[in-house]
């Protein structure tokens, strides 16, 4: 998601930078976990996720984000499983915004 949303913010004329947050540096290359352009430290950035269960990814980026003084604004998820991950998040103060929670797949009729 977050590669689209580079190439179609290039496209629009109003490039957005992205980064990825790997769980750990690659042995190989530059050997970052965050892999992107520089992100200044006490910048502030958005997570983007497909889906948000527990919260326990969006919380691991926010832990290594921190390392390096960043913050985070929000975070936000095409769907919202309604499994812990906004409470998960309240506790770092980051709003989590969905597109969907499951509820509205488990109560929607064909």
């Amino acid at each position: 998601m977050v590669g689209a949303i580079g190439v179609l913010s290039h496209q629009a004329g109003k490039p957005v930078n992205t980064f990825i947050i790997r769980k750990a540096p690659k042995p190989h290359g530059k050997q970052q976990q965050i892999e992107g352009p520089i992100i200044p430290e006490g910048s502030q950035v958005i997570l983007i996720d497909d889906v948000a269960t527990t919260g326990k990814a969006f919380v691991e980026s926010i832990e290594v984000l921190k390392k390096y003084h960043i913050g985070v604004a929000k975070a936000i998820c095409l769907v919202d499983r309604e499994q812990g991950a906004q409470e998960a998040l309240a506790k770092y103060k980051v709003p989590l915004i969905s597109i969907f929670k499951a509820q509205e797949f488990l109560n929607s009729k064909p």
